[in-house]
């Protein structure tokens, strides 16, 4: 055996083979020194550890798959640079399997302090050497976002779960239907400068909404398009796209429906159910909709009627301290001690709302807060854990054989939770016991049906 490598890009070639015949969990110190026909020692002369190895693998793998093309002008023409960016992606997910979900657990393996700079570090310098052209467009930014809001929050999560799945096109729905429209506010809104400027304004009175409304004219003279909910959450998925350096289309559909209180909107077929008009909330709905929601209702499971819950609700809440409101006043400004005051003095839960509501604090964020509270939400986990089907048609099945190459487990079935992790396992169990909860706003059932259900086929 020989007893010295010539060079640390043998190791990682080794390494590299060992990954593509064999997955991640082949690589160790071990195995790639028998690969090389070397002693064990022989590789630490390169690596202190099988997480320094794991870590420059990765790191030539990215290298490997997105290395600078020979032709320099596909860093001159947008549409040349995303079919080029396509092209290796492809190469890559055909030469290493499930890489780009799971490059990242490669990296942390070891649970190394210095794994996520190393993995930071490595997507920074391929952003900047392959994406020159998107940075060099003025309505490309990729400054760093504090994320805050609920909806942006809601925006990151599902983005990032559809590129779990391998979507590669996002479509969604707006009042305006003008893509362009919606990606000139995601862009000015991707700006540090503009989060300074509404907190200014709003420093001065104003809420939240009013001040982006304000600054968005000034700057890009179109204020006037998040006054609408649909462009809003739109505006946070081009967000979460950019943010993220995803690889992925947007389209948005124009809908004709007047937002939240429309003529089909949500509230207006949770309304016309509550007065018992069903059939007039049936005719808003997609078809296959109204057939499962009519089904439920008939087996006394629907609909759902928050109400039956806020003597439950109230309770839990009079029970918290003010500092038990902390953890879920996501701005950090104070907000948790005004609600627990409106806890305090409220009778109701549209009291304590009435009481908690300014201009600052609208109450739909407080609504948020006090149903988080109820229901002693966590922050999500930092990485997906898990993907969870709750319905599919025909289309879709075929897509779930793919997504299992997405490297995050896809539960369609109860037992499935058998092969999460621990923290996965107890994150799941949260979830079924609000289920409970949430039963008991239809038709009460026994605790556990979320072990019990499988996913409705369209």
């Amino acid at each position: 055996m020989n007893t010295v490598v010539t060079s640390k890009d043998e190791i990682l070639r080794a390494s590299r083979e060992l990954i593509r015949q064999q997955g991640w969990s082949a690589v160790s110190i071990r195995s790639v020194a028998a690969a090389c026909g070397v002693s064990v020692g022989s590789i630490y002369n390169y690596f202190r550890s099988k997480s320094d190895l794991i870590g420059a693998t990765v790191e030539s793998v990215w290298c490997e798959i997105f290395h600078r093309p020979e032709d320099d002008a596909v860093f001159h023409d947008v549409q040349e640079c995303i079919t080029w960016i396509y092209a290796r992606m492809a190469y890559g997910y055909e030469r290493y399997p499930g890489f780009f979900t799971l490059h990242s657990l490669g990296f942390m393996r070891e649970e190394k302090d210095d794994g996520k700079r190393r993995m930071q570090q490595t997507w920074q310098h391929i952003f900047e050497g392959l994406c020159t052209v998107l940075k060099q467009d003025e309505n490309i930014r990729k400054d760093a976002f504090n994320e805050r809001f609920t909806a942006e929050k809601f925006a990151d999560g599902g983005v990032d779960l559809l590129s779990l799945c391998g979507v590669k096109t996002l479509c969604f729905g707006s009042e305006c239907g003008d893509i362009d429209a919606l990606w000139t506010v995601a862009e000015v809104l991707l700006r540090e400068d503009i989060h300074r400027a509404i907190r200014a304004e709003m420093d001065g009175g104003l809420s939240y909404a009013a001040a982006r409304q304000g600054v968005l004219e000034r700057e890009a003279g179109c204020g006037g398009l998040l006054a609408q909910p649909n462009n809003t959450l739109a505006v946070e998925y081009l967000k979460a796209i950019r943010r993220r350096g995803l690889a992925a289309d947007a389209i948005t559909v124009r809908r004709e429906d007047g937002g939240h209180h429309g003529a089909a909107s949500a509230s207006r077929i949770r309304a016309l159910l509550a007065a018992g008009q069903a059939e007039d909330a049936f005719a808003l709905m997609p078809p296959q909709a109204a057939d499962i929601l009519g089904r439920e209702m008939q087996k006394g499971l629907a609909p759902a009627d928050p109400a039956r819950l806020e003597t439950a609700m109230l309770a839990r809440l009079r029970l918290m301290s003010e500092t038990d409101f902390a953890p879920y006043d996501g701005g950090g400004e104070g907000l948790y001690r005004r609600v627990y005051r409106a806890v305090q003095a409220g009778v109701s839960l549209g009291d304590i709302l009435t009481r908690a509501t300014t201009k600052r604090y609208p109450t739909a964020r407080v609504r948020r807060m006090l149903w988080a509270a109820f229901l002693n939400l966590e922050p999500p986990p930092a990485e997906i854990p898990y993907i969870r089907v709750l319905a599919a048609t025909e289309a879709g099945r075929k897509l779930l054989r793919q997504m299992q190459d997405s490297g995050v487990p896809v539960l369609t079935k109860a037992a499935d939770v058998g092969r999460l992790g621990p923290a996965a396992q107890a994150l799941f169990t949260r979830e079924a016991r609000r289920t409970d909860v949430y039963t008991l706003a239809a038709s009460p059932l026994p605790c556990g049906s979320d072990w019990r259900k499988t996913p409705t086929m369209v």
